[in-house]
């Protein structure tokens, strides 16, 4: 994998003029670390990103999009195509970024609960497209994560260029979060993620109390830092009985606006929708995926020169439970990291020809969830479906 440097703030709290939870103090928690980072799931979370109308030609050319502009080899720091980035219009940096922002969110909590028990497969991350559900206090976060005995709400900000000393843009927005928190009884994260030509920066903040499991510094691989899953009742849940779904384009339960579990069986729907969206305007794929009949195809992350690989966005007729989903990614990853590692060790492929921003032939990066598999082929060009086939 590829990684990117984290550093982690913690955040108190204090009673505003409003009786609402305001940010206290900002204080850095831990030195610079690395984390991995899987650049598939940064596309994944960006794939399902909800719209008034999906359709599937889009949506991969806005993966295509940004792969265009990041470099990123196994080993070494996920980086920003820096010239092209700057050549390129501000519409176009902004959209770069903020995807970017939101797939750095996903991986920095899959980490945290990947060295917490090693296996990131039962962590879903749902696009918030709340505006009608939720209540008005406060600005809504933009992603909400489900796991056993939580539900974790976490907003992403994605900037170029190198993080600012200051932490008063990231408190700006805490205090106009932490409203819609409190009266949500979510406990929240948040994220900013800085690009640049050298590598990427991630400031990550979490409450001081009320989020056990990053009591400790991410990013480090100790099972003994300190990472621990809250108990479930830190966390009010309430049950509650869906109402008929309603007739409109994205069908949705009734939520009762203050339950976190409501509103994310709320995002649950509107996820689904995407993904019947994608599946309904997507070619068929040649071969099946997991024993699935898919659709789907590659397209070049470079439309012009088509020399840096290939990127997939692909749909199942079914989903895969969490458990097959995750294994099967981490098996096709391996897969190809053993098919480089012999490539090496045979002589064939010399360190030195691993160029600054290229991968190996064999590497590949994917992320299976449900019934979505999104793959990065950076060295292999045209429709590679045989790296994930048997």
């Amino acid at each position: 994998m590829s990684w990117v440097t984290v550093r982690q703030f913690r955040w108190t709290t204090r009673t505003g003029a409003d009786d609402y939870p305001r940010v206290g103090e900002v204080h850095p928690l831990s030195d610079r670390k690395r984390l991995p980072v899987n650049v598939a799931e940064v596309f994944h979370v960006n794939a399902l990103a909800p719209a008034a109308r999906v359709r599937f030609d889009t949506r991969l050319d806005e993966l295509r999009l940004l792969a265009n502009y990041l470099s990123a080899s196994p080993g070494r720091p996920v980086r920003l195509r820096q010239d092209d980035f700057r050549s390129s219009s501000l519409h176009i940096r902004r959209f770069v970024s903020e995807s970017f922002g939101l797939g750095m969110l996903t991986a920095a909590v899959q980490a945290a609960y990947e060295w917490n028990d090693g296996d990131p497969g039962d962590l879903s991350a749902l696009p918030m497209t709340l505006a009608a559900s939720s209540a008005k206090q406060g600005v809504r976060p933009d992603l909400l994560f489900q796991a056993p005995g939580l539900l974790l709400a976490g907003e992403a900000r994605g900037r170029s260029g190198r993080p600012p000393r200051s932490t008063r843009l990231p408190r700006e927005r805490l205090d106009r979060l932490l409203p819609w928190a409190h009266v949500h009884r979510h406990p929240m994260v948040m994220t900013w993620a800085y690009l640049d030509g050298d590598g990427v920066v991630v400031d990550f903040f979490a409450p001081a109390e009320g989020v056990e499991w990053l009591s400790g510094a991410i990013g480090a691989p100790d099972p003994k830092a300190g990472l621990r899953l809250p108990r479930a009742e830190q966390v009010a849940l309430r049950e509650v009985d869906p109402a008929p779904a309603q007739q409109e384009l994205f069908p949705r339960p009734a939520p009762d606006r203050l339950s976190p579990l409501s509103l994310f069986e709320v995002g649950t729907s509107a996820l689904r929708s995407v993904e019947d969206q994608l599946f309904d305007t997507a070619p068929a794929a040649p071969v099946p995926l997991a024993g699935r009949t898919a659709r789907g195809r590659w397209a070049p992350v470079d439309p012009v020169g088509g020399s840096r690989g290939s990127v997939l966005l692909a749909l199942l007729d079914r989903p895969l439970p969490s458990a097959e989903a995750t294994a099967l990614a981490r098996r096709w990853r391996a897969r190809h990291r053993h098919a480089e590692a012999d490539d090496l060790a045979a002589g064939d492929l010399a360190a030195g020809d691993l160029a600054a921003g290229d991968l190996a032939a064999g590497d590949l990066a994917v992320a299976v969830h449900g019934r979505t598999v999104v793959a990065l082929a950076p060295a292999r060009d045209g429709q590679p479906w045989d790296m994930l086939t048997g």
